[in-house]
C-alpha cells in the first residue's frame, strides 16, 4: 500500500506541474494578443507617411546647416568620408522635421565632394535641401515632402540629383537657379503646387527620366540656355508638360507629355530641337509662340483635344515628319507665322490637316499627307506667298486644298483626289499659281469661286463631276490642263469674264468639254482639244463677246467624219460671240475639213454652230494645230525690228570707236 500511495502521489505532482506550465503559456499568449489589440496608435513622428520608403529606418535629426565648414561639421557629426572624389562625406538616413526652420539641410560655399542619401526631409518653410554655391554634391534617394521647395540649388554647379521623391511641395519639387553642369535624373516631382522641376537662368544642365505629373507645369525652363531634356514623363499637369520661356538652344527628345493643357510650349524661345516626343491627350500637343529657328522633328502629336502642333507668331521654324493625326480640330495650325518649312508630316483624321492663317506668309509645305480629314486637307486663309508642293490631300470630306482671301501662293504637284472638291480658290483668292496638280474623283477637280487673276496650268482633273469649275472669277489663265472623263463638264465657267482658256484637253466628258454659262463674257477659248464629249465640245449659253478660235473638235455630240446638222459639235446661245481669231484662223472640225480649193488651210465654207445665236465659224481649219503668230504680233514685230536696228547700230558705233 505505501508503495502504491507514493506512486499515485508522484503522478499527482507531475500533473500539477504540467497544468501550471500550460496556464502560464496561455496567459502569456493572451497578454500578447491583448497588447496588440489595445496598444495605442503610433505617434505622428513615427507613423507611416505616403511617398516615404518604408524599408528605410530613419534616425531623427535636427536641421543641418553647413556654411563653408563641411569638414568640421562632418567630424562633429561623425559622418564618414574625407570630402574627396573617392571618399565623399556621407549624410544619410535622417528624418528631419524642419517645422519652424528655413531648410532641413542647408549647404553653402562648399567645393568638397559629398553625398546626401536616404533622408526624409519635410515641413521646411523653404527647402528640404538647399545648396548655395555648392558643387560636387550627389543627392540621391531622398524624400522631400511638404516644403516650399523639395530641393533648391542656387549658383551650384556639377551636382547630381537622382532618384529623389520631391512631391507635395508648395512651390516646386526641384528648383535649379543660376546653376550649370548639373544632372537631374530619375526623380519624381508630382503634386507640387506650382512646378515639378524649374530651371531659372541655368545653362548646360541635363534632365532625364524624371516623372513630373499633376503639377501646374511639369518642367519649366525660364531664361535658361543649352539644356538637354530627354526621357521625361510630364503628364496630367494643369498647364504645360514642358514649358520653355526665353530658353534658347534647348534640346528636347523622347519626352512623354500626356494629358496637359500644353504638351510642350516654347515661348520667346529660339534655336531649339524637339524630336521624338509624344504629346497626346493635351489641348495643344506642341505650342510655339514668338519662337523662331526651331526644329520640330519626328514627334507624335496625335489625339489631342484641339490641335497637334500650334505655331503662333513664330518664324523660320522647321517641322518635319511629325504625326499630327486624330485631333478634333487641326493637325497643324499656323497663325501669323512666316518663313517656315513644313514637310513630310502626317495630318490625317483631323477636322483640318494643316491650317495656314492670319497673314502667315512665305511658308513652304511639301510632301505632307493631309488625307482623311473631316473637312479640309490644307487650309490657307488670309495668307500670301506660300508654296504648297507635292502634298497628298485626298479623301477629305470637303476639300483637299482650300484657299480663302489669299494671294500669290504656289499650289503645285499636289494630289487632291477623292474629296468633295480637289482644290478650291475661294473668296478673293487672287494671283495664285495652281500647276501640275492631280485632282481626280472629286465633285469638282479645281474650283475658282469669286477669285480672279489666277493661273491654272498643267493640272489633271479627271473622273470628277466637273473638271475645272469657275464662278464669279475674272482674269484668270486656264491652260494646258487635262479635264477628261468627268461626269458633267471638262471646264465650266459661270459669271466669269476676261479669262483665257487655252491648250487644254477636254476629252470624253459626259456633258460639254467647255461650258460657258450665264454672263461669261469676253473670254478667250483657244488651242483646246475638245473631243469625244457626249454633248458639244464647247457650249456658250447666255454669254457674250467671247472669242473661240484654233480649237480642235473631234467626235463630239456623236459627230462623225461627215457633217450632220443633227450632230453639230458646238452650241451658241449667246450674243456676239466670235468663232474666228482676228488673224483669220477659226477652229478645226473633224466633220468639216473640205473643200480648200486654194490650199490656204482654210475650208472654203463656214461651219454652222447650233443654237439661237446663228453663229458660224467663217474660217474653219483643214487640219488641227495650225501654227500661228499670237495676236500681239502687230505690236511685237515693229518693236523687234527696232530692237534689231538698235543692236546693229550699237555694234557699228563700237567698231568705229575701236
Amino acid at each position: 500500500m505505501p508503495l502504491i500511495d507514493g506512486s499515485l502521489e508522484g503522478h499527482r505532482d507531475r500533473g500539477r506541474s504540467r497544468l501550471l506550465t500550460a496556464l502560464t503559456a496561455s496567459a502569456f499568449v493572451m497578454s500578447l494578443v491583448a497588447t496588440m489589440l489595445i496598444a495605442p496608435a503610433p505617434s505622428e513622428s513615427n507613423a507611416p507617411t505616403p511617398n516615404v520608403p518604408a524599408r528605410i529606418m530613419y534616425a531623427l535629426h535636427n536641421p543641418i546647416v553647413i556654411d563653408g565648414n563641411f569638414s568640421e561639421k562632418a567630424a562633429t557629426e561623425g559622418w564618414s568620408g574625407d570630402g574627396s572624389l573617392s571618399s565623399p562625406f556621407i549624410i544619410e538616413g535622417y528624418n528631419i522635421d524642419a517645422t519652424g526652420s528655413t531648410h532641413a539641410i542647408y549647404i553653402q560655399s562648399s567645393s568638397v565632394y559629398f553625398e546626401i542619401r536616404d533622408c526624409y526631409l519635410h515641413n521646411a518653410t523653404n527647402s528640404g535641401i538647399r545648396l548655395t554655391s555648392a558643387s560636387h554634391g550627389n543627392l540621391v534617394n531622398n524624400t522631400c515632402l511638404n516644403n516650399t521647395y523639395g530641393m533648391y540649388l542656387s549658383s551650384s554647379n556639377s551636382n547630381n540629383v537622382t532618384n529623389n521623391n520631391c512631391s507635395d511641395n508648395n512651390e516646386a519639387g526641384i528648383f535649379i537657379g543660376a546653376s550649370g553642369g548639373n544632372n537631374i535624373g530619375n526623380n519624381t516631382c508630382s503634386n507640387d503646387t506650382q512646378n515639378g522641376i524649374v530651371l531659372g537662368s541655368c545653362d548646360n544642365n541635363t534632365l532625364y527620366n524624371n516623372t513630373c505629373s499633376s503639377n501646374q507645369i511639369g518642367i519649366f525652363s525660364q531664361n535658361s540656355n543649352d539644356n538637354t531634356l530627354f526621357n521625361n514623363s510630364c503628364s496630367a499637369n494643369s498647364a504645360s508638360g514642358i514649358r520653355l520661356f526665353n530658353s534658347n538652344r534647348t534640346t528636347l527628345f523622347n519626352n512623354s507629355c500626356l494629358d496637359n493643357t500644353e504638351g510642350i510650349r516654347l515661348w520667346g524661345t529660339n534655336n531649339c530641337s524637339l524630336s521624338d516626343n509624344t504629346c497626346s491627350d493635351d489641348t495643344y500637343g506642341i505650342y510655339l509662340y514668338l519662337s523662331g529657328n526651331n526644329s520640330v522633328l519626328d514627334n507624335n502629336c496625335s489625339v489631342n483635344t484641339w490641335v497637334g502642333i500650334y505655331v503662333q507668331s513664330s518664324n523660320d521654324n522647321t517641322l518635319d515628319n511629325n504625326n499630327c493625326s486624330s485631333n478634333p480640330e487641326n493637325g497643324m495650325y499656323f497663325e501669323s507665322s512666316r518663313d517656315s518649312t513644313i514637310s513630310n508630316n502626317t495630318c490625317s483624321n483631323n477636322t483640318r490637316g494643316i491650317a495656314i492663317t492670319a497673314s502667315s506668309r512665305n511658308n513652304t509645305l511639301f510632301h505632307n499627307n493631309c488625307s482623311v480629314n473631316t473637312w479640309l486637307g490644307i487650309y490657307v486663309q488670309s495668307s500670301n506667298n506660300n508654296t504648297l508642293d507635292n502634298n497628298t490631300c485626298s479623301s477629305n470630306t470637303e476639300s483637299g486644298i482650300y484657299l480663302e482671301s489669299s494671294r500669290d501662293n504656289i499650289i503645285s504637284n499636289n494630289t487632291c483626289s477623292s474629296n468633295d472638291h480637289g482644290i478650291v480658290m475661294g473668296s478673293m483668292s487672287e494671283r495664285n499659281n495652281i500647276s501640275g496638280n492631280t485632282c481626280n474623283s472629286n465633285n469638282n477637280g479645281i474650283t475658282l469661286g469669286s477669285s480672279g487673276n489666277n493661273s491654272l496650268v498643267d493640272n489633271i482633273c479627271g473622273s470628277n463631276n466637273y473638271g475645272i469649275f469657275i464662278t464669279s472669277s475674272d482674269g484668270s489663265y486656264i491652260g494646258g490642263n487635262n479635264c477628261s472623263d468627268n461626269s458633267q463638264h471638262g471646264i465650266y465657267l459661270s459669271a466669269s469674264d476676261n479669262n483665257s482658256i487655252g491648250n487644254n484637253t477636254c476629252l470624253s466628258n459626259d456633258c460639254y468639254g467647255i461650258y460657258l454659262f450665264t454672263s461669261g463674257d469676253n473670254n478667250t477659248i483657244s488651242g483646246n482639244n475638245c473631243s469625244y464629249n457626249v454633248w458639244q465640245g464647247v457650249c456658250i449659253y447666255y454669254s457674250r463677246d467671247n472669242l473661240i478660235w484654233n480649237n480642235s473638235f473631234f467626235g463630239n455630240n456623236g459627230a462623225g467624219s461627215v457633217y450632220d446638222s443633227n450632230y453639230i459639235q458646238a452650241y451658241d446661245e449667246g450674243t456676239n460671240n466670235r468663232w474666228n481669231g482676228t488673224n483669220g484662223y477659226g477652229n478645226w472640225w473633224s466633220d468639216w475639213t473640205t473643200p480648200d480649193i486654194n490650199g490656204d488651210g482654210i475650208v472654203d465654207n463656214p461651219y454652222n454652230i447650233s443654237g439661237s445665236a446663228g453663229a458660224k465659224d467663217f474660217r474653219p481649219l483643214t487640219a488641227p494645230g495650225v501654227v500661228f503668230v499670237p495676236e500681239f504680233s502687230d505690236f511685237f514685230i515693229p518693236v523687234a525690228g527696232l530692237m534689231l536696228i538698235a543692236l546693229v547700230f550699237g555694234r557699228t558705233r563700237k567698231k568705229l570707236r575701236t
